[in-house]
């Protein structure tokens, strides 16, 4: 859908405006939308980018080889996470189709999609590059998203409009949501043009396609008499919304429950919703009224949940237990809930998106991160003052020390609640402690931490170089370790090797280092060249004298 329709408007740019006229007497500037959203995939799996790159190789193919075309991309020299609304590129100037086609597909071939979407600043450097250009002025935008920077795209384009008589400025959403959608219709009846959905527009772009081979019809203008009566604008269910006139940054209105209509100077205008949520390129005409329907989100249970922009990654919105359903401009969105994010969050018009998330509880916590367990990133903290959370469904793994794992599946709208084994030394001394599976160091006993939760599993515990090894935990129960304990009794210094079953040196006992805990076992002390056999019990202490 989205190839045929591309390839349409282009078409129709060049012979649709403007009776007996040639392609060659028209210049098309085609600008491209690299943002990081077009790594999104459509309902087949494509690629948005991809799908977009194809379609520029179909409207090259198509193009009368006299008309003039040059190729502008933005948003795809600066990843999003650098904030650059600067990020455009006139890659192709101006020449005849025939002239730049193959530089016109290679280029497109060799974008990335990565940063922000500044139609704004676009817009202008795209009329720019058409001054001086012979006889009708074509831009053809192609978004998949709303302005992401300074500036109003729809006032910009009335104001080229209104500068240029022979430009024409046409809008292409690619899978657009409702505030992208709005912007961009605003953006082409601003510029004298059309928009085109290129989601579900299919048969009206095999339509263009005819009516490009017919003759052109005679040339229709439209003079429009500016109405001095004021318009209305109205917001269904407001929420303390602040309207600003485009033009000046002037807020002029408030709409309110108790005043959901305001009345306003035809004009272009910014209303906020939320936070930090705007909705630019609001046309309001004389004698009118514009009505806006937000939706509504509601989290269930939320614990200062963030509501963001999917594209620019900025907080719209905020939920907490007090303010948990609220109107939201009818769009997509990402939730977090602290660093794991909820992705695509659709709110339509008119309607309420519940979100009931999966909520994790860890009993007798202790400083757990709940990390992805893709990346490792820390997502959020349990601990003994926030022991249950809620967060998007899914599978993460829970650390517990340093590095124990325990990997759990959440669903939506179900509490997982994890009772992990404990593990507990009666008599510690520095010890650390191996996951058998990982083969990972994940704690370590002291004598201020002599008792830990740990998901259930085989663990080592190490005494210096001996290995207690085989310890199984069991989920909610607490294991003590009662290590034995070796003392030598000798008049004066001494130093004393014990070594384990299989003959390794296990222990060095000095004079100064002596009466420590040991794993239970069987050794043997070396006792200047004598070789004793040494039992230890748990929990029991031996005592070697040594005359």
């Amino acid at each position: 859908m989205f190839l045929r329709t591309i390839v349409s408007l282009a078409t129709t740019a060049l012979v649709s405006t403007a009776s007996v006229s040639h392609a060659a007497e028209r210049s098309v500037a085609l600008v491209l939308d690299a943002s990081g959203s077009m790594n999104g995939r459509l309902g087949d799996g494509t690629a948005k980018i991809d799908a977009a790159k194809a379609a520029v190789h179909e409207l090259t193919a198509a193009m009368p080889g006299d008309t003039r075309l040059s190729f502008r991309a933005y948003g795809h020299q600066s990843h999003r996470s650098e904030h650059n609304c600067e990020d455009t590129q006139l890659l192709v100037p101006f020449g005849t189709a025939d002239a730049v086609r193959g530089a016109v597909t290679s280029n497109s071939d060799g974008l990335k999609a990565q940063g922000y979407t500044p139609i704004t600043y676009v817009l202008g450097l795209a009329a720019d590059d058409l001054k001086g250009e012979p006889g009708k002025r074509v831009i053809v935008l192609v978004s998949d998203g709303k302005e992401t920077c300074e500036g109003d795209p729809c006032l910009l384009a009335k104001k080229l409009a209104e500068a240029d008589a022979e430009l024409t400025i046409h809008a292409i959403g690619f899978d657009v949501d409702y505030q992208a959608r709005s912007q961009l219709q605003c953006i082409a009846r601003a510029g004298r043009g059309q928009y085109f959905d290129a989601a579900s527009a299919a048969d009206l772009a095999e339509g263009l396609v005819e009516a490009a081979k017919a003759e052109p019809e005679d040339e229709v203008v439209v003079i429009t008499v500016p109405k001095t009566i004021p318009g209305e604008l109205e917001i269904v269910g407001p929420y303390y919304n602040e309207v600003v006139d485009a033009e000046t940054g002037e807020q002029v209105a408030k709409i309110t429950d108790s005043n959901p209509v305001a009345s306003l100077p035809p004009g272009i205008y910014n209303v906020q919703f939320g936070d930090n949520m705007w909705l630019k390129s609001v046309e309001v005409t004389g004698g009118e009224r514009t009505v806006l329907t937000p939706g509504r989100l509601k989290i269930e249970g939320p614990y200062y949940t963030e509501v963001l922009d999917p594209e620019t990654g900025a907080q719209v919105e905020k939920a907490t237990d007090g303010h948990s359903e609220f109107p939201v401009l009818a769009g997509r969105y990402d939730v977090a809930f602290g660093a794991a994010l909820w992705r695509g969050i659709e709110v339509r018009e008119g309607e309420t998106t519940v979100l009931t998330p999966a909520r994790l509880r860890i009993e007798g916590p202790y400083y757990n991160e709940v990390l992805d367990p893709e990346s490792g990133a820390e997502l959020i903290k349990l601990t003994d003052g926030t022991p249950e959370q809620p967060l998007p469904p899914g599978t993460y793994d829970v650390q517990f020390g340093d590095g124990a794992l325990w990997r759990v599946d959440l669903k939506e709208g179900e509490t997982t609640v994890l009772t992990p084994a404990r593990l507990a030394m009666a008599d510690p001394y520095y010890n650390v402690v191996i996951d058998e599976k990982t083969g990972k160091a994940v704690e370590k006993l002291t004598s201020g931490h002599a008792d830990m939760p740990l998901p259930a599993g085989t663990y080592t515990v190490l005494f210096g170089e001996a290995a207690w090894t085989g310890i199984a935990l069991k989920e909610g129960e607490t294991l003590e370790l009662k290590p034995g304990r070796l003392k030598i009794e000798k008049d004066g210094s001494f130093y004393y090797m014990l070594r384990d079953s299989a003959g390794k040196d296990v222990l060095k006992l000095t004079s100064g280092t002596n009466d420590i805990p040991f794993p239970p076992g069987t050794y043997t002390l070396d006792v200047e060249g004598q070789q004793v056999p040494v039992k230890l019990t748990k929990g029991k202490r031996l005592v070697l004298k040594v005359q």
